[in-house]
């Protein structure tokens, strides 16, 4: 399948077609001239749809390089024999692998997880791209990127002074872990491998338990209220000299919101749905709650507090659903996680695992970076035959669209690039597998390829391609509400 969106050029290998799709050729049909319509699928007997991607081959050149995250040093000449611990585009890299540069193959250990995020330094040619792979050969099992930093014991239990706002805080544990990242995803591990993803604090409890409406088990607003903020005359809010009526939304739920203090939802994260047909939940951090209301002010989904009149479709009506989360008050029931950005216990990362087990007994995946490979400006260089996972997501207050730095891929490509191709990756537990973003309108994206990936358990999405075009879009929305 190839994609045009303004100066992008995207190929993705599908990993779905429908029947009858041009691209699925039939066996009399002369052999396709271009890769992208080879068929990634066959049809079965019973109409079925089965996946056939390409197989991962290992290619090397003469100046191979290898990476043993576990058992490297950077000391060392970043041979088989005497690998690097680093990546040279690691910013923890030193001595001989942080010196290195020149187009080579990298090779990933299999069987060992390399933590840290790799920022691309230089270009491959056309006829030699940089390569970052594993070799079969080297290692037994997956060559794993992980975005996460592991947590193997030291969880003490809590008590009312070290655990303070958590319910029943003796069912909980503790771990002081810093405040150079905040983990807003979490995994615990067990001794087979079993991965248990670990939501963040919320009310209510729900779980994704139908797949077809993952939001079943949220509440529901009775109503959605607006109250003047601005100029008033005669009782009434008075249009400001752009035609705007100052006001405030405040959504409603007068079966759950009960509680009588003033600042009791102040600091939680509120994801709601919107009017619309897309309805997508977003998110934003609550700053006023009204008792006699029982209302919870809210912003529409495209920022701001003032709205014009044609905005108010971006927010939520009755009978849209929401839910909070991402208070210490949140924390009373099994399976959720709560971390303490700031305060008196900034850097503490509290827990309680499904059934209220040790976590002293699993590893714990707390989610650090939200790039693992990103590639910037840069050309020819192909990710192929590795694992990601566990991927940090960004924080809501701050919109993609205004700051790119936040948007999370595991390999993300932004800029002027060509020639970039990922293959034959898996990616598992993460925010976003591939994103492609032109940073301006003058940027240009050409032959990117992203073809027989396994993609599953993504946070988002799994290949997001942004074109200068919404950019400016976009831009012109915000330019229009100022």
């Amino acid at each position: 399948m190839k994609l045009h969106n303004s100066q992008i050029t995207i190929l993705l290998g599908a990993a779905m077609l429908l029947p009858g799709s041009a691209i699925i050729a039939s066996a009399s049909e002369p052999a396709a001239p271009y890769f992208w319509q080879v068929p990634n699928a066959e049809v079965t007997k019973t109409g079925d749809l089965q996946w056939k991607p390409k197989p991962f081959v290992f290619h090397a050149d003469s100046e191979a390089r290898y990476i043993d995250f576990q058992s490297g040093d950077d000391k060392n000449p970043g041979t088989k024999d005497s690998p690097w611990k680093h990546h040279p585009w690691d910013a923890a890299a030193t001595g001989k692998a942080a010196a290195a540069t020149g187009v080579h193959t990298y090779v990933f250990k299999g069987g060992v997880t390399y933590r840290g995020a790799l920022v691309a330094k230089e270009s491959g040619t056309k006829e030699s791209p940089i390569r970052l792979t594993r070799d079969p050969s080297w290692g037994e099992g997956e060559a794993v990127i992980s975005g996460a930093q592991a947590i193997k014991g030291g969880w003490k239990r809590c008590d009312a002074a070290s655990a303070p706002n958590i319910p029943t805080p003796e069912k909980c544990w503790y771990q002081d872990i810093g405040t150079k990242f905040v983990p807003r995803a979490l995994w615990a591990v067990d001794a087979k491998g079993v991965i248990t993803r670990i939501p963040i604090a919320r009310t209510p409890h729900w779980q994704a338990s139908d797949p077809n409406d993952p939001r079943t088990g949220w509440r529901e607003w009775t109503d959605v209220l607006r109250t003047p903020t601005g100029a008033m005359k005669d009782g009434k809010p008075v249009a400001n000299a752009q035609g705007e009526l100052q006001t405030q939304a405040w959504a409603v739920d007068a079966k759950n919101f009960t509680q009588s203090d003033p600042s009791y939802y102040e600091g939680a994260t509120l994801w709601t749905e919107y009017m619309g047909m897309m309805g997508t939940p977003y998110a934003q951090i609550i700053t006023k709650y009204d008792p006699d209301k029982h209302a919870l002010a809210i912003k529409s989904c495209w920022d701001g507090d003032d709205y014009k009149p044609t905005y108010f479709m971006y927010e939520p009506v009755r009978g849209c659903r929401y839910y909070l989360e991402n208070l210490p008050k949140f924390l009373d029931a099994p399976g959720e996680y709560y971390f303490a950005a700031k305060g008196a216990h900034a850097g503490r990362l509290f827990l309680r695992l499904p059934g209220d087990e040790d976590p002293n007994q699993v590893t714990i995946q707390a989610a650090k970076d939200l790039n693992l490979i990103d590639i910037p400006n840069q050309s020819h260089i192909e990710v192929s035959g590795l694992t990601f996972r566990y991927e940090n997501v960004w924080q809501w207050e701050d919109r993609w669209f205004k700051n790119l730095n936040v948007a999370p891929a595991c390999v993300r490509i932004t800029g002027n690039c060509s020639g970039i191709r990922v293959a034959n990756c898996k990616f598992d537990h993460v925010a976003e597998a591939v994103r492609t973003t032109a940073a301006s309108p003058a940027d240009f994206l050409d032959e990117i390829e992203v073809c027989d990936n396994d993609i599953a358990r993504t946070d988002h999405s799994a290949i997001n391609t942004t074109s200068p075009r919404s950019q400016a879009h976009l831009l012109q929305f915000e330019k229009r509400k100022s």
